[in-house]
């Protein structure tokens, strides 16, 4: 299988250092039962068996066959207490250091003991395999299996998944004019955020209007507020498990996290055009492409600031509320504004269009769908 564009681009950054996460667990829980539950969560989310198989036409990925996990249980209460903390973070990274995702293990777990009243249960995993989304779900299943609820539940087909991602064919952008987007170093962070009832209706009527997602929406917004050139570099990074339509991924363990690169107008315009303008950009975010100015993060998890861009923007719907966090110079509170304006434009009579990428099936240009959409008009 191939690499996915969020594998690629961790590649590409380096920052391939183990990651992990921890939850308490009941003094009764021992080495067995968490040995039992991680080796029937393994079955249940395939990707976390993934293996990195170099050829010489790159690289890829592999599942392989299932095998009983191993989980130690490390006691760290002999030692004295000011020492236990220090001993297990310098545990862990020794244990997130023997992970390849080559030769393998890709994922571990392990007990361990800080306290009589301590005692955690941790999963490390290589980032290749378990992108940030998932942890909430692998803690979430993880927890459920040890109160005593089935680990054996269907099964996500990762490999399908990513043949239909890879067979995805983005248009080309369209090439830009002006002056390029250059912002100076480090800004400040701000954040702003959408209430429920205004999350909701722009969620519809957006959808309604142009057929556009929430995330789309949002890069029309950026797009609106950033000025001082015609056009900017931008990587969109999206959790992609809700792109293929059939392949239920909602709750499932791996990396389907997405990430692509494309060029964009910037700076205000009609917002039919914007809107339209945004859509095309979006949907042709390509693996490849120049180092980006703006980078616009969009996950199915609480947002964070942490970019490789000078300007990193991020949005998540987090209870109920489509919140946006800017890293860089400009303000979050303008895209907000920016988002109310296009959801009273989207709502107006009128206001509304489709685009060739609303039908990547049907391999027609603009124009060639302005043609057909002419001749349903005129029949």
């Amino acid at each position: 299988m191939p690499l996915t564009s969020g594998q690629l681009a961790m590649l590409a950054s380096g920052d391939t250092g183990a990651r992990w996460r921890s939850l308490a667990v009941a003094d009764s829980v021992d080495e067995a039962a968490v040995q039992d539950v991680t080796t029937r969560l393994l079955a249940r989310f395939p990707a976390l068996r993934l293996r990195l198989a170099p050829d010489r036409d790159g690289q890829y990925v592999e599942p392989v066959s299932d095998e009983p996990a191993y989980v130690p249980l490390i006691d760290l209460t002999a030692l004295p207490a000011a020492r236990r903390a220090g001993a297990y973070d310098a545990m862990l990274a020794e244990i997130g250091a023997e992970l390849d995702p080559v030769a393998g293990p890709s994922v571990r777990t392990a007990l361990f003991v800080l306290a009589d009243d301590d005692r955690r249960l941790v999963w490390l995993a290589h980032p290749l395999v378990v992108d940030e989304p998932s942890w909430d779900i692998l803690l979430a299943a993880t927890e459920d299996a040890l109160a005593g609820g089935s680990a054996t539940q269907p099964v996500t087909s990762f490999p399908d998944w990513i043949a239909t991602i890879a067979a995805q064919r983005p248009s080309e952008p369209e090439s830009p004019s002006g002056p390029e987007l250059t912002v100076p170093g480090d800004g400040p962070v701000t954040h702003a955020a959408l209430t429920e009832a205004e999350t909701d209706e722009l969620a519809g009527t957006a959808a309604d209007a142009y057929r556009m997602s929430l995330d789309e929406v949002v890069f029309a917004a950026v797009l609106d507020v950033l000025d001082g050139a015609a056009w900017a570099r931008c990587a969109i990074e999206r959790d992609g498990r809700a792109l293929v339509d059939g392949i239920p991924a909602a709750a499932a363990v791996g990396p389907f996290t997405l990430r692509g690169k494309t060029i964009a107008a910037i700076g205000r315009r009609p917002a039919d055009r914007l809107l339209a303008e945004a859509k095309q950009a979006y949907r042709a975010a390509a693996p490849t492409g120049e180092p980006p100015t703006v980078l616009m993060r969009w996950l199915a998890a609480p947002p964070g600031t942490d970019g490789d861009a000078p300007i990193t923007i991020t949005a998540a719907v987090v209870d109920g509320r489509l919140r946006v966090d800017w890293a860089g110079h400009g303000d979050a509170d303008r895209v907000v504004a920016s988002l109310r304006t296009l959801a009273e434009h989207c709502r107006s009579a009128g206001a509304g269009a489709v685009s060739a990428s609303d039908f990547p099936m049907a391999g027609l240009d603009s124009d060639e769908l302005t043609a057909v959409l002419d001749g349903l008009a005129g029949s």
